[in-house]
């Protein structure tokens, strides 16, 4: 958890002008990057500062930003990129920063009191959605629910990647992919695995290989628990107010998107359809063949067609990996329509991150579902 004083910021200027904006605002870009800005009056000069990420080549820094108000929000424009806030709440902005390669990080930002600036006070971590506690045999799960603009609706679990360079105790808000759900028509519940996040229990997901030698090991148990924790996770959702009964939405990033559709093989009246984003359980290099043995086992029990979105970028999972896993699927008897997206910047693991390349395609794929 980052402090106040891991973010450097120049000498405080004067804070009290008035207006929704106004003042000294902290909080994380997608649940990883510390940030502050800190603005005199509602648009106008403002200060932008963010901490180091190492993990992701991030030094700490602030600069100084000319900004400016547009249909409610305040923007801040940049050569390459586009920052943007809006109050989302008493005292709560949401923020969206759209890099130059067009990719989308979400964050939430809460009104500080200027005086913690500087000091070694925890920075807050605002999410959206209501976090809430899941009941599980291990104890209880933690999760973000987004109840659905309009009841009643069907509910959408969304499923988050293994720990691989981040925290395993960071909260994975999935917040780009969980609006865009609500905005779809959905509720949406956001659960975090056992040991993740703050849930209890213990992580159990290990590596499907020795990392030194790639001799493979066995990882199914941890895939088993992860199903055991969706159907928890399921379980919960549709015993929420404004939830219609019946079978649920499944998607994920990465194992997210993997357990997505080993869950519809193992459970296929409860599942509607399921969003694969670069969905696999280890990389192609680390005993990828169990990610296409248990793609075919899935395939021989799901009955609801999927959309698999994928990249031909991926640092994980190759083209021909991926083409594989889909033809051991299909072959099985199961339906997805396979997506081989081109030129996805820098990584195509982290094609999610780039909506302009996946929302039409998802739509298409949710409005194709019986409603």
């Amino acid at each position: 958890m980052a402090t106040f004083a891991d973010i450097p910021l120049p000498e405080v200027p004067a804070l009290a002008g008035a207006g929704p904006f106004a003042g000294a605002w902290a909080g994380y870009w997608g649940g990883v990057i510390p940030h502050v800005l800190l603005l005199a009056g509602d648009g106008g000069p403002c200060v932008y500062a963010v901490a180091a990420v190492p993990q992701w080549n991030i030094p700490a820094g602030w600069s100084h930003w000319d900004s400016t108000i547009s249909d409610g929000r305040l923007v801040l424009p940049g050569a390459r990129i586009t920052v943007e806030y809006w109050p989302e709440g008493p005292d709560i902005l949401a923020g969206r920063y759209r890099a130059g390669d067009g990719s989308v990080t979400w964050g939430r930002f809460v009104r500080v009191a200027p005086d913690l600036l500087h000091s070694a006070a925890a920075l807050p971590h605002p999410m959206w959605g209501e976090a809430i506690r899941i009941p599980h045999a291990i104890g209880t799960l933690a999760g973000l629910w987004h109840a659905p603009l309009m009841a009643p609706a069907p509910l959408a679990v969304l499923s988050h990647g293994s720990s691989d360079g981040v925290d395993p105790r960071m909260t994975i808000a999935m917040e780009g992919e969980a609006r865009w759900l609500r905005d779809q028509g959905y509720a949406v519940l956001v659960p975090m695995r056992r040991g993740r996040g703050a849930s209890d229990g213990v992580y159990g997901e290990i590596n499907c290989c020795d990392l030194a030698t790639r001799a493979p090991l066995d990882c199914s148990a941890g895939l088993l628990e992860a199903v055991d924790d969706l159907r928890a996770a399921i379980g919960f959702g549709l015993r929420q107010p404004g939830v219609r009964p019946g079978p649920v939405m499944l998607a994920g990033q990465s194992r997210g998107g993997f357990l997505s559709i080993a869950y519809a093989g193992l459970h296929p009246a409860e599942v509607l359809g399921v969003i694969s984003f670069v969905g696999g359980w280890t990389a192609d290099w680390c005993n990828g063949v169990f990610n296409t043995q248990r793609l075919a086992k899935a395939g021989a029990g799901a009955k609801a067609p999927q959309l698999w979105l994928h990249a031909d970028n991926d640092r994980y999972y190759g083209a021909d990996h991926i083409r594989e896993n889909h033809a051991a699927f299909t072959a099985a008897g199961g339906r997805a329509a396979l997506h081989m997206l081109a030129g996805v910047p820098y990584d195509g693991h982290r094609l999610a991150s780039h909506p302009d390349r996946w929302t039409s395609l998802a739509a298409e794929y949710l409005h194709s579902l019986p409603q």
